[in-house]
């Protein structure tokens, strides 16, 4: 029995020397690929770290075996590791702006303009064109007011000194000088036009060296200098043949009340003369709208500055004197820009 144990324990070891070695031998037969330094094989590629490894085995499997091996079972195949995946959080499609998340569905056989719902519809969204550009419903701020600059040339021919009956022309030979002219302007009521009522201001300087009394000093020039400053002040009431908000040309026509007040200054120390004179003046001209050229930027002016439009104007103004002493009646051709705000 004893006998026959050894027998069987010898078959034994020598089949699992053998399997190791036809298992050795299995895992000597890949191609070596000297150039590339890795081994390919039917099932993957391996370094040569892990043959170096096999032979390792191979030698321990057939010079050194022990009892432990002798008694060992078939190797346990170790089980492969779980494998994690990690999937990258999306951002949240909440916080981006709808335009974005909610584009609305074109039909791309369409070539026209096409009319679609949109998120932004609500807030003023009117058009996108074709470069993604968004156009939006502006609101117009409220407009009950105006102003406007205006320059010309002023000349009071009938203005004379009321105690000699000297021309004012005479005085300052460069009587013809710019006059500008500043306006205030209040619309009360618009209906079919528009009426309402300003004040206005302005100035007008000459420079002269005056005259002599004396008859016998008539041909001779005066030393001093004399500088006439006068400021044509109005109250008026204007009415605009205006009947849509971009009507590109305006007629008006207006009417009121003047005061000029002036002051004459010399350098020779004396003190300056004051006065005053009533007049009158009737005033017609045009306006153009400057808006109806570049709307784009009189949306921009109304919503920084509050200024609705923006107007090219020309006028003809008749100053009519009304006082005894100084007659400032004069035609005066001016031109200037008019703001509404």
């Amino acid at each position: 029995m004893i006998l026959r144990a050894r027998l069987l324990g010898s078959t034994f070891i020598a089949q699992i020397v053998l399997a190791m070695v036809v298992a050795s031998l299995g895992g000597l037969t890949p191609i070596v690929a000297e150039e590339e330094g890795d081994l390919q094989t039917e099932e993957g590629f391996y370094n040569e770290s892990a043959d170096a490894s096999t032979e390792g085995e191979e030698e321990t499997a057939d010079d050194s075996p022990n009892e432990e091996d002798e008694f060992a079972g078939p190797a346990e195949e170790e089980e492969p590791a779980p494998q994690v995946y990690s999937t990258p959080r999306l951002g949240q499609e909440e916080n981006l702006p709808p335009s974005r998340t909610q584009e609305p569905k074109i039909d791309p056989n369409v070539s026209t303009e096409q009319k679609v719902p949109h998120p932004f519809a609500d807030k003023g969204l009117v058009r996108i064109t074709r470069d993604k550009t968004y156009l939006y419903r502006t609101e117009v701020s409220k407009q009950d007011r105006a102003s406007s600059v205006r320059l010309g040339m002023f000349d009071p021919q009938d203005l004379e000194n009321p105690d000699t009956g000297v021309t004012f022309s005479e005085l300052y030979p460069d009587s013809e000088m710019p006059i500008l002219l500043y306006d205030y302007e209040w619309q009360f009521w618009k209906g079919f036009g528009r009426l309402g009522w300003k004040l206005g201001t302005g100035i007008y300087a000459a420079s002269g060296n005056g005259a002599f009394k004396s008859v016998d000093n008539a041909g001779l020039t005066p030393r001093e200098n004399f500088t006439f400053i006068a400021f044509p002040n109005s109250i008026s009431a204007i009415y605009r043949f205006q009947y849509w908000d971009r009507q590109p040309i305006v007629p008006f026509v207006e009417g009121g009340g003047d005061v000029f007040t002036f002051v004459e200054i010399r350098d020779d120390g004396k003190s300056p003369k004051l006065g005053a004179a009533p007049a009158a003046h009737v005033a017609g001209g045009l306006s153009f709208n400057l808006g109806f050229l570049d709307n784009t930027s009189l949306i921009e002016l109304d919503r920084e500055y509050g200024i609705n439009s923006v107007w090219l104007t020309g006028e003809f103004r008749a100053l009519i004197g009304l006082g005894d002493k100084f007659d400032f009646s004069s035609n005066v051709i001016n031109v200037g820009f008019l703001m509404e705000f």
